[in-house]
């Protein structure tokens, strides 16, 4: 029926808090989809308290419509989210049955966007025809300019699903507390956007301070059109001590091909590369080609430009 008269801040606060939270496109502010997972809970939870008038109510219900339309973008064909900046699995509800309401009886769109976010998503989430095909790309901030604690070096980062399995993944969070871990799984060296050796897009220190940082942005007409069915593409410039902008460009063929393109410009002599990161789920079947399989899935990789080189270990925090 209402709150007690100490609490009368908290309307304003609330609305203040949503303000500061939630962007205009309904991703969190941090570019984190788990805490995207765990805010929406938390303003449908504020909105069933039925604590507060019916403007403050409508805000809350209109917030959390735009929060679960923009989960999509940031959720794999299995029904759970990227791994992007500070996120692991498990946390929250699985993102598909925690939008399962609003989203009931609507086909995922083949492309969609979240442009203040920064976060674009090819493929469908369906059955057949390629519909378990999907890439999520990270083509925006790293987080919000007053707190980006929770930024991780991803610049053009992607995840991308292979008939329902996660075949490229963000290596996720191993821990939150300063030291050796906290600086490895933050690095860009463990991401797989497109970078540039000895070089960081982001100054890191202790656990959640971000010093000098990157910005990046999506390529909305790179003259790519007709290039492959589904496509978008991403710059950023960030590199301190560097002239070079690096670019991305990534087309899908839902059910046959996914295209990787990147693109280094200015002069530096360093060694550029990208790396991408492949769940133990998948086991090498062959290395001439490089094909991995899962099930009855297999996956050839081929370098059109530039070398392949051998598959290496790496570590892959998909829980906290």
């Amino acid at each position: 029926g209402g709150v007690p008269p100490q609490w009368d801040f908290l309307a304003g606060a609330v609305r203040a808090v949503l303000g500061q939270t939630v962007l205009a496109d309904g991703g969190h502010a941090e570019r984190s989809p788990m805490y995207h997972l765990l805010g929406l809970g938390d303003v449908r939870m504020l909105g069933a308290c039925k604590l507060f008038g019916e403007d403050l109510g409508a805000l809350l219900a209109e917030t959390a419509n735009r929060m679960a339309a923009a989960l999509g973008t940031l959720t794999h064909p299995d029904g759970d989210i990227a791994l992007f900046n500070d996120s692991w699995r498990g946390e929250g509800q699985l993102a598909s049955e925690l939008v399962a309401s609003e989203l009931a009886g609507q086909a995922p769109a083949e492309i969609t966007r979240l442009p203040d976010t920064g976060y674009v998503r090819l493929g469908g989430g369906g059955d057949g025809g390629g519909g378990g095909d999907a890439m999520i790309f990270d083509c925006g901030a790293c987080g919000p300019d007053d707190n980006p604690a929770h930024a991780h070096a991803d610049f053009l980062a992607v995840e991308v699903s292979v008939a329902h399995r996660r075949l490229i993944v963000d290596p996720g969070v191993a821990s939150y507390a300063a030291g050796e871990a906290r600086d490895e799984c933050r690095a860009a060296a463990s991401h797989n956007g497109p970078r540039v050796a000895g070089l960081e897009p982001i100054e890191f220190w202790r656990a959640f301070r971000v010093g000098h940082r990157a910005r990046a942005g999506e390529i909305t007409d790179p003259g790519l059109d007709g290039a492959a069915p589904l496509w978008c593409a991403g710059r950023h410039d960030g590199l301190r001590d560097s002239d070079t902008v690096m670019r991305r460009y990534v087309g899908l063929w839902p059910g046959s091909a996914l295209l990787i393109c990147d693109v280094w410009m200015g002069t530096t002599r360093s060694v550029a590369s990208s790396r991408f990161l492949i769940p133990a789920t998948w086991r090498i079947a062959a290395t001439a080609p490089l094909i991995f399989a899962t099930g009855e899935t297999r996956v050839e990789i081929h370098a059109l430009a530039g070398r392949l080189e051998d598959v290496q270990p790496a570590r892959h925090w998909v829980r906290f």
